[in-house]
């Protein structure tokens, strides 16, 4: 499994090199090949499955940065300023227009993984 987390973190640093610099990015691929080896019932990742394996991982990170955000530490657009006691309000619509396109999106995978499906006996 140690190979298939190495080549998935080479595509994805291809893909978005600034997540290099994320410390726990070998945490979020080691999580997605395992469900991925599970789902499929084999003990290694085909070199067909990487890309898809590295798209999942760069999703489930935006997901995750979006739903950090909604929990008030990141930034939405400004909905409204009150100014008598300082009111200010977020608009985080955009964001979940964001994560239902990627819910949409991750539903799109299990058709690229079904065909490495294995019976087990």
């Amino acid at each position: 499994m140690a190979t298939d987390i190495q080549h998935v973190k080479e595509f994805i640093l291809l893909l978005r090199p600034e997540l290099g610099a994320m410390d726990n990015l070998d945490a979020y691929i080691a999580v997605t090949v395992r469900k991925i080896l599970i789902y499929c019932n084999i003990v290694s990742l085909p070199p067909e499955l990487v890309e898809i394996a590295g798209e999942m991982v760069v999703d489930v990170i935006e997901i995750n940065k979006v739903n950090s955000t909604e929990g008030g530490t990141g930034t939405g657009e400004v909905k409204s300023i009150v100014e008598g006691d300082t009111t200010v309000t977020f608009d985080f619509s955009s964001n979940d227009n964001y994560r239902k396109e990627l819910n949409r999106y991750f539903k799109d995978y299990k058709a690229h993984i079904n065909p490495f499906r294995r019976l087990r006996w």
